[in-house]
């Protein structure tokens, strides 16, 4: 959709808390910014989940007029599509927070304030998105040991902002002292990246498992190669368990996507839906960098369920 007319009113939903802190100075480029409009809208967000009220709100009052923009980080994002899906509005994304990571499957630009300087020239696209327990995202949901490291990413750049998206990476190393090994049952069935059919039923040791409907997490790793926002699949990347020395030998192979490589006990099936259930300890989860644990998981596709603002 190059030349959808949009937007009649731009709302910018910023999350002053965001890894990179940079909110102040995206308010102040937006309010001074040439095409600024009278009818363009700037919310802070003030609490978790705020972000979504804020975005359904919009949807609800302006419809196919508004062009709603995630101005944070990854779970920003999450917090306005859930807002959106489901609605005719659209989303935009300035990525200010500290990964960035879903902007990386579609946006040349990465920069928010490039994407600033050139915010009439969108391109609108029909995106997929993931459900997972019936919350939706569009990037990557995970579960297992790039959990735990995710939690511990998330701790360390709230102590240290300057980290970026470097915390990522330090978190795996502090994490491998501890559990590594995850256990659960599988309903999966699907294709691996040739065409051939590939099912996974019953009890599994794994140490990650990452559900994608984009390609980057984790600050710039890249577990699903060949993930599309719109080709109405989920790319899952399993990997069974793994010692301290496969881990390090793996996590530069993961990092720049040359993992598939043929080697034992990393999969990949591209599917439209599938369940993980507990064996032991509840499951943790990250939805597009929100944390969580649940007993059983149960994750699908909604095709073009959203509209996306692309630079």
């Amino acid at each position: 959709m190059p030349d959808d007319p949009r937007p009649g009113t731009r709302v910018f939903i910023l999350n002053p808390t965001a890894g990179r802190h940079l909110y102040a100075e995206v308010q102040a480029r937006i309010r001074s910014a040439p095409w600024k409009s009278d009818r363009d809208e700037i919310h802070l967000t003030e609490r978790p989940g705020h972000a979504t009220d804020l975005a359904r709100d919009a949807a609800q009052r302006l419809g196919a007029d508004a062009l709603v923009f995630a101005c944070g980080g990854d779970g920003t994002v999450n917090e306005v599509v859930n807002g959106l899906v489901g609605t005719p509005a659209a989303l935009g994304v300035l990525p200010i927070g500290t990964g960035n990571d879903f902007v990386k499957s579609l946006y040349r630009e990465r920069s928010a304030f490039a994407i600033l300087d050139r915010l009439p020239e969108a391109l609108f696209r029909r995106i997929d998105v993931g459900r997972m327990n019936g919350r939706c995202f569009v990037n990557v949901a995970s579960l297992g040991f790039d959990t735990e490291v995710g939690n511990y990413a998330k701790r360390m750049v709230a102590r240290r902002p300057w980290l970026g998206g470097f915390s990522y990476l330090l978190a795996v190393f502090a994490c491998l002292s501890g559990n590594r090994v995850f256990h659960m049952e599988c309903e999966l069935e699907g294709e691996d990246p040739d065409g051939h059919p590939v099912s996974f039923r019953g009890a599994r040791d794994f140490t990650l498992a990452a559900v994608c409907n984009g390609g980057y997490y984790g600050g710039g790793f890249h577990p699903a190669p060949g993930a599309s926002l719109e080709d109405g699949l989920l790319d899952v990347c399993l990997v069974d368990r793994k010692t301290v020395p496969q881990i390090l030998g793996l996590v530069p192979k993961y990092r720049n996507g040359t993992h598939l490589d043929g080697r034992p006990g990393i999969h990949m099936v591209r599917t439209r839906s599938g369940v993980f259930r507990k064996r032991e300890l509840p499951l943790n989860l990250n939805c597009d960098g929100e944390s969580g644990e649940a007993d059983e998981i149960v994750f699908e596709i909604l095709p073009g369920a959203l509209t996306l603002a692309c630079y």
